[in-house]
């Protein structure tokens, strides 16, 4: 059926959709329209209300909006959002320029440095960075963004959120402040205690009490148990301030991971720890973290296979990276708790792991260590028949 000129002769626009008013006396026929533009209206007045929903969760979240056109590089900013920057709303100047200078300079390579790969490698946008107030201070905020592409495949413009994130940097600080100055005073008397022991065992071992010197034996396993507490503790305050320090040198690796498998082998007589490949070459890297990332994933392999015989560690080299691999015969992990090994305080789930005994920072730190080297790391396991942990360090050239 067509539609009479008259009929569109009186409209108004709702959202961008026609909608027609019948004129005088025209024909009730017409009123085929009315159903269809109506569905138009309410579908649009539904959009208006999500996104009136979403405007209240932002507003109550105190997220800040932005939208960056690529190819213009005009930056919009909701008023939650000049209000974060400590800008009076309706003053920000709408250029990425203008946004950038309003990070702290020593941040500001690592904003646009991520913004970069966004636009290079349609990577999501994720950085915590401070902005300069106009009082001098500066606050913490944590920024994420969408990057969309054009009918033709192109970068078009972002999407993102902003949040105030100072309260919860000022709480971590507090804490990583309170962890490095008790592990700093618990490192005095432990270092005393360890010492006075050392001289009882020595004195006690000429008159041949065995059961005093067991106990001596007993007191120094936790003592050191409780000094690779403290020193993990540290760690975790130093990978958080990114103040891991890496002393690096040349060295050849069959030559650590051997000494490690000495230095583990004796207290462990339950199991055998082999050794296949030789890298035969060398690396550059911070020799004492890489063997602790060593003894961290043999103790490991140990801990969670107490049924099984033996431990194997494997050398494997390509043309610009070495491979270690660590490999156990024990409980194995849960395929959902492949992903958050290297979480810090993960410890897995299922009775065999609960009653183990650690706080789930050996793995993280070991992480943070390979990948402060340029290496990778990573497990394939299998529940129940056992892991394999590997990692990779840049070979020299």
């Amino acid at each position: 059926m067509k539609t009479s000129p008259k009929i569109l002769t009186e409209i108004y626009k709702i959202g961008g959709e026609l909608y027609p008013t019948r004129t005088k006396g025209e024909r009730a026929s017409s009123d085929v329209l009315t159903p269809i533009l109506t569905s138009r209206v309410q579908t649009k007045k539904e959009l208006l209300g999500a996104e009136e929903r979403l405007r209240l969760v932002l507003e109550a979240a105190s997220l800040g909006t932005w939208r960056w056109n690529v190819g213009t590089n005009k930056v919009e900013w909701s008023t939650r959002l000049e209000l974060i920057h400590g800008f009076v709303p309706g003053t920000f100047k709408g250029t990425l320029q203008a946004y950038l200078r309003r990070i702290q300079s020593e941040d500001r390579q690592s904003v646009a440095q991520s913004l970069k790969q966004a636009i290079q490698k349609g990577a999501d946008h994720h950085v915590e960075y401070r902005i300069a107030l106009p009082d001098g201070k500066y606050r913490w905020v944590e920024e994420w963004g969408k990057l969309f592409l054009d009918k033709l495949g192109k970068s078009s413009h972002m999407l993102g959120v902003c949040m105030d994130i100072t309260s919860r940097k000022e709480e971590n600080k507090q804490k990583d402040n309170f962890i490095g100055i008790a592990s700093h005073e618990l490192k005095t008397p432990l270092a005393s205690i360890k010492a006075f022991t050392y001289i009882l065992q020595k004195r006690l071992e000429k008159q041949n009490d065995q059961s005093i010197n067991n106990y001596l034996y007993k007191i120094d396993e936790k003592l050191n148990t409780l000094t690779k507490l403290i020193n993990d503790l540290v760690d975790i305050t130093r990978i958080g301030a990114n103040k891991l320090e890496l002393f690096k040198e040349q060295f050849f690796i069959d030559e650590l991971v051997q000494e490690v498998i000495q230095d583990i082998q004796p207290v462990t007589p339950q199991h055998t720890i082999t050794k296949s490949g030789k890298g035969n070459v060398k690396v550059y890297a911070d020799r004492m973290r890489i063997g602790q990332v060593m003894a961290n994933l043999l103790k490991n392999a140990i801990k969670y296979s107490p049924n099984a015989k033996r431990v194997h560690v494997s050398i494997t080299k390509s043309q610009r990276t070495l491979t270690v691999g660590v490999r156990d015969f024990g409980v194995g992990i849960r395929k959902r708790d492949l992903k958050k090994v290297f979480d810090l305080f993960f410890r897995g789930s299922g009775r065999e792991i609960k009653q183990s005994t650690g706080l789930g920072v050996g793995l993280y730190i070991s992480s943070e260590i390979i990948t402060q080297h340029g290496g990778k790391i990573w497990t394939e396991s299998t529940f129940g028949k056992g892991s394999i942990f590997y990692f990779t360090l840049p070979l020299v050239k």
